[in-house]
């Protein structure tokens, strides 16, 4: 038998999800790892391949790695080390659309021999790779749990983002670990976000006027918590929280990506880089989506555009007292 042995990676550099946006190809990795594991006592022969699809079916790109022989885990202890086959190369472009959802189907293959083997079940595995209107670098499943234990009165949780394009910061996605007697659904928080000061927190762009409390609403469930205001960001940006106690807050960490150099915490003066391998699972959430399912009154107004149609210049009105950011898009997109 031969067999993947870790999940299917995202083909970004960075995250496994990110806004539609802020693509561009620079973003997509010159090639992924993938883990392969021959289970027999003999080296066999070993095809593999990948492709890439959108949700109705059609092809974006694929890649065949070819046959090449694998070596047995049991007598070698190593993994397949050819790079064909554990480093292969990505030469896909997405066609997103930056108005919508976009959704693609990674489908990675192996086949022993030339007609497979008798244990097939391990022999696919799959990632979605989302842009849509937020940033993720986990990818929806929480093996463990993450927070800061202080014997202080407060504790500091810093995300770093790299924005290609100025956007509009709405929301916040987090998702919370249930605990042992709900120990922490009554640790006090802020939403906070800082701009980049030589690779670390700087200067806090926004924080909340009130506390807010973690939302446990089950097993890989997010919460979304919605700014106060609209925060246009632009450039590098550290997304994060400040507790009002010491205590371990318990937030989702999924050990499967590992993001540890952009996770920063702070307990007293001086910001430290995560040495743990992983990645939070915090997810930062852009414009107008990122409000959907939810009432703000803060977010309620309106505006008109005139004179409609125009030739050359126009003009817009709005009810609001707080500044507005207006994307203008041409037919393309």
């Amino acid at each position: 038998d031969v067999a993947f042995v870790s999940k299917a990676p995202s083909f970004l550099k960075n995250y496994c999800a990110m806004p539609a946006r802020q693509y561009n190809d620079d973003e997509v990795a010159d090639n992924c790892s993938i883990l392969i594991s021959n289970r027999f006592s003999q080296e066999l022969a070993l095809n593999y391949y990948y492709n890439v699809t959108t949700t109705n079916g059609s092809e974006v790109c694929g890649y065949d790695g070819g046959f090449q022989n694998i070596r047995p885990f049991g007598t070698e202890g190593s993994y397949q080390n050819i790079n064909a086959h554990a480093f292969p190369e990505i030469s896909c472009s997405f066609p997103v659309n930056p108005l919508n959802r976009n959704v693609f189907r990674i489908t990675h293959v192996l086949k022993e021999g030339v007609s497979g083997d008798a244990h097939s079940v391990n022999d696919t595995i799959v990632f979605q790779q989302i842009f849509d209107n937020y940033y993720a670098y986990d990818d929806g499943v929480a093996e463990n749990g993450y927070g800061i234990s202080s014997t202080g009165n407060k504790v500091w949780i810093a995300y770093k983002f790299s924005l290609n394009v100025p956007d509009t910061l709405t929301s916040v996605d987090i998702c919370f670990n249930d605990t042992r007697l709900n120990e922490n659904q009554n640790i006090q928080f802020n939403l906070i976000v800082w701009d980049d000061h030589n690779g670390e927190p700087g200067n806090v762009l926004y924080k909340d006027k009130v506390p807010r409390r973690p939302e446990l609403n089950g097993l890989n469930t997010f919460s979304r918590y919605i700014l106060d205001e609209p925060l246009l960001i632009d450039g590098i940006v550290y997304i994060g929280l400040e507790q009002t106690s010491g205590n371990f807050i318990n937030i989702g960490f999924d050990r499967s990506n590992d993001s540890h150099q952009n996770l920063f915490y702070r307990t007293g003066s001086e910001w430290i880089q995560s040495v743990l391998s992983g990645s939070l699972m915090l997810r930062p959430h852009f414009g107008v989506k990122g409000l959907l399912g939810f009432v703000s009154p803060q977010m309620t107004f309106s505006s008109f555009v005139f004179p409609n149609p125009t030739s050359e210049s126009f003009n817009v009105n709005s009810n609001s007292d707080k500044p507005s950011f207006v994307c203008i898009y041409d037919m393309s997109g």
